[in-house]
């Protein structure tokens, strides 16, 4: 059987994690996204998102890599 986590849950795991996590991943993903290795910059961009969910700048960083990841498919 498998169970949904419940909302307070959900504000519990998010309140266990530090910001200095999701600043971590932040300042990972733009390291990444330097060296233009923007799958590994997404996966951490969504690692600060899910730690933090109302980091805007994670989320703008994240749109930003996935429009450069497409750029360089075509």
């Amino acid at each position: 059987m498998v169970r949904t986590i419940t909302e307070l849950e959900k504000v519990l795991i998010q309140k266990s994690k530090t910001p200095d996590e999701a600043a971590y991943f932040l300042k990972k993903g733009v390291k990444l996204g330097e060296e233009k290795k923007y799958a590994e910059a997404i996966a951490c961009y969504e690692e600060a998102i899910r730690i933090d969910p109302t980091d805007e700048i994670a989320k703008q960083n994240k749109t930003t890599a996935l429009q450069q990841q497409r750029g360089e498919k075509t």
